[in-house]
């Protein structure tokens, strides 16, 4: 009885915590083997689409230019994600990305399951890396190490400016 007295006077004290519960996992070597388009794309724009739900505010979607098909051909121009820090990716405009979709789409749903950030902007090294990806040389953690920890740092936005 003690210890619930405790547990229940903790929470009191400490308020509110809040929890996430993702079921978007990073991107795995055998989802990234077994998608039938994979291409890398800049993105060009980003706007929060905003609206009168709650969450929407968090809500983006941004003008993509496919730079390369590396497997399929992708007609995607448009890129949809979430923003925020519970489950939430991070994308700025003008970074390069590689892309792994089961199938093609003009516009598709991006998250930490299908896409990886690029440092800096796709060159040779990345292709000879992602090619050992996709042929099961090495797994994508290894390989892209950077891209499966960037894309889930999820920063808040900025304070408004001052007027």
């Amino acid at each position: 009885m003690r210890r619930f007295a405790a547990l229940l006077a903790g929470v009191i004290a400490f308020g509110h915590v809040w929890a996430c519960s993702c079921t978007t996992i990073p991107v795995r070597s055998e989802d990234a083997r077994a998608a039938g388009n994979v291409f890398v794309f800049r993105l060009l724009s980003a706007q929060v689409k905003g609206g009168r739900e709650p969450g929407s505010e968090f809500q983006v979607r941004g003008k993509i230019q496919i730079l390369a098909n590396v497997r399929g051909t992708t007609t995607a121009r448009e890129v949809d994600y979430w923003m925020h820090q519970c489950c939430g990716i991070r994308m700025e405009v003008g970074k390069d990305y590689i892309g792994f979709l089961s199938a093609d789409a003009g516009q598709f749903a991006a998250n930490a399951g299908n896409v990886l950030p690029v440092w800096g902007t796709f060159g040779r090294e990345d292709a000879d890396l992602l090619e050992a990806v996709l042929r099961g040389k090495k797994e994508v953690d290894e390989a892209f190490s950077y891209g499966v920890q960037e894309i889930m740092q999820v920063r808040p936005p900025p304070p408004p400016c001052p007027h």
